[in-house]
């Protein structure tokens, strides 16, 4: 069940926001987000296709300045064969693979949009126990 804050005016209702942001409701929301995100990229890990393993090392999580929101993404793979590669040269194909590249026939491989898909249940039921709970 939700807890709510109940208050006759505007002045009262934001010095309530204010404290409970403040205390351990900031640092609890900010807690399932990091959980959150990492549920999300442990899910992308499982789902994104391997050959060499590179772009499934490559899948990170970053919670953002405000806190109250995070990042999946995929870093730039270190190249297969560093003697071979140009200096300063980046490998980066996770968007070729999760939209695929018409050109080059390459057909798409979603990882990271089915992963948020996959664990959009568990990561809402997360936060909503969080809420609840922090909630002052």
């Amino acid at each position: 069940m939700l807890k709510t804050i109940a208050i006759d005016g505007e002045r009262e209702a934001l010095a309530e926001l204010r404290k409970a942001a403040a205390g351990g409701f900031r640092k609890a929301v900010e807690a399932a987000i990091d959980d959150s995100i990492e549920i999300i990229a442990e899910e992308a890990r499982r789902l994104v296709p391997v050959r060499t393993g590179r772009l499934k090392r490559s899948i990170k999580t970053k919670r953002r300045k405000n806190g109250l929101s995070g990042d999946i993404y995929c870093d730039y793979p270190q190249p297969q064969d560093k003697k071979k590669a140009r200096k300063g040269k980046k490998e980066y194909y996770a968007f070729a693979v999760e939209k695929g590249v018409k050109k080059r026939n390459i057909k798409p491989q979603p990882f990271l949009f089915p992963a948020v898909d996959h664990t959009q249940k568990e990561v809402d039921e997360r936060m909503m126990k969080v809420l609840e709970e922090a909630m002052p």
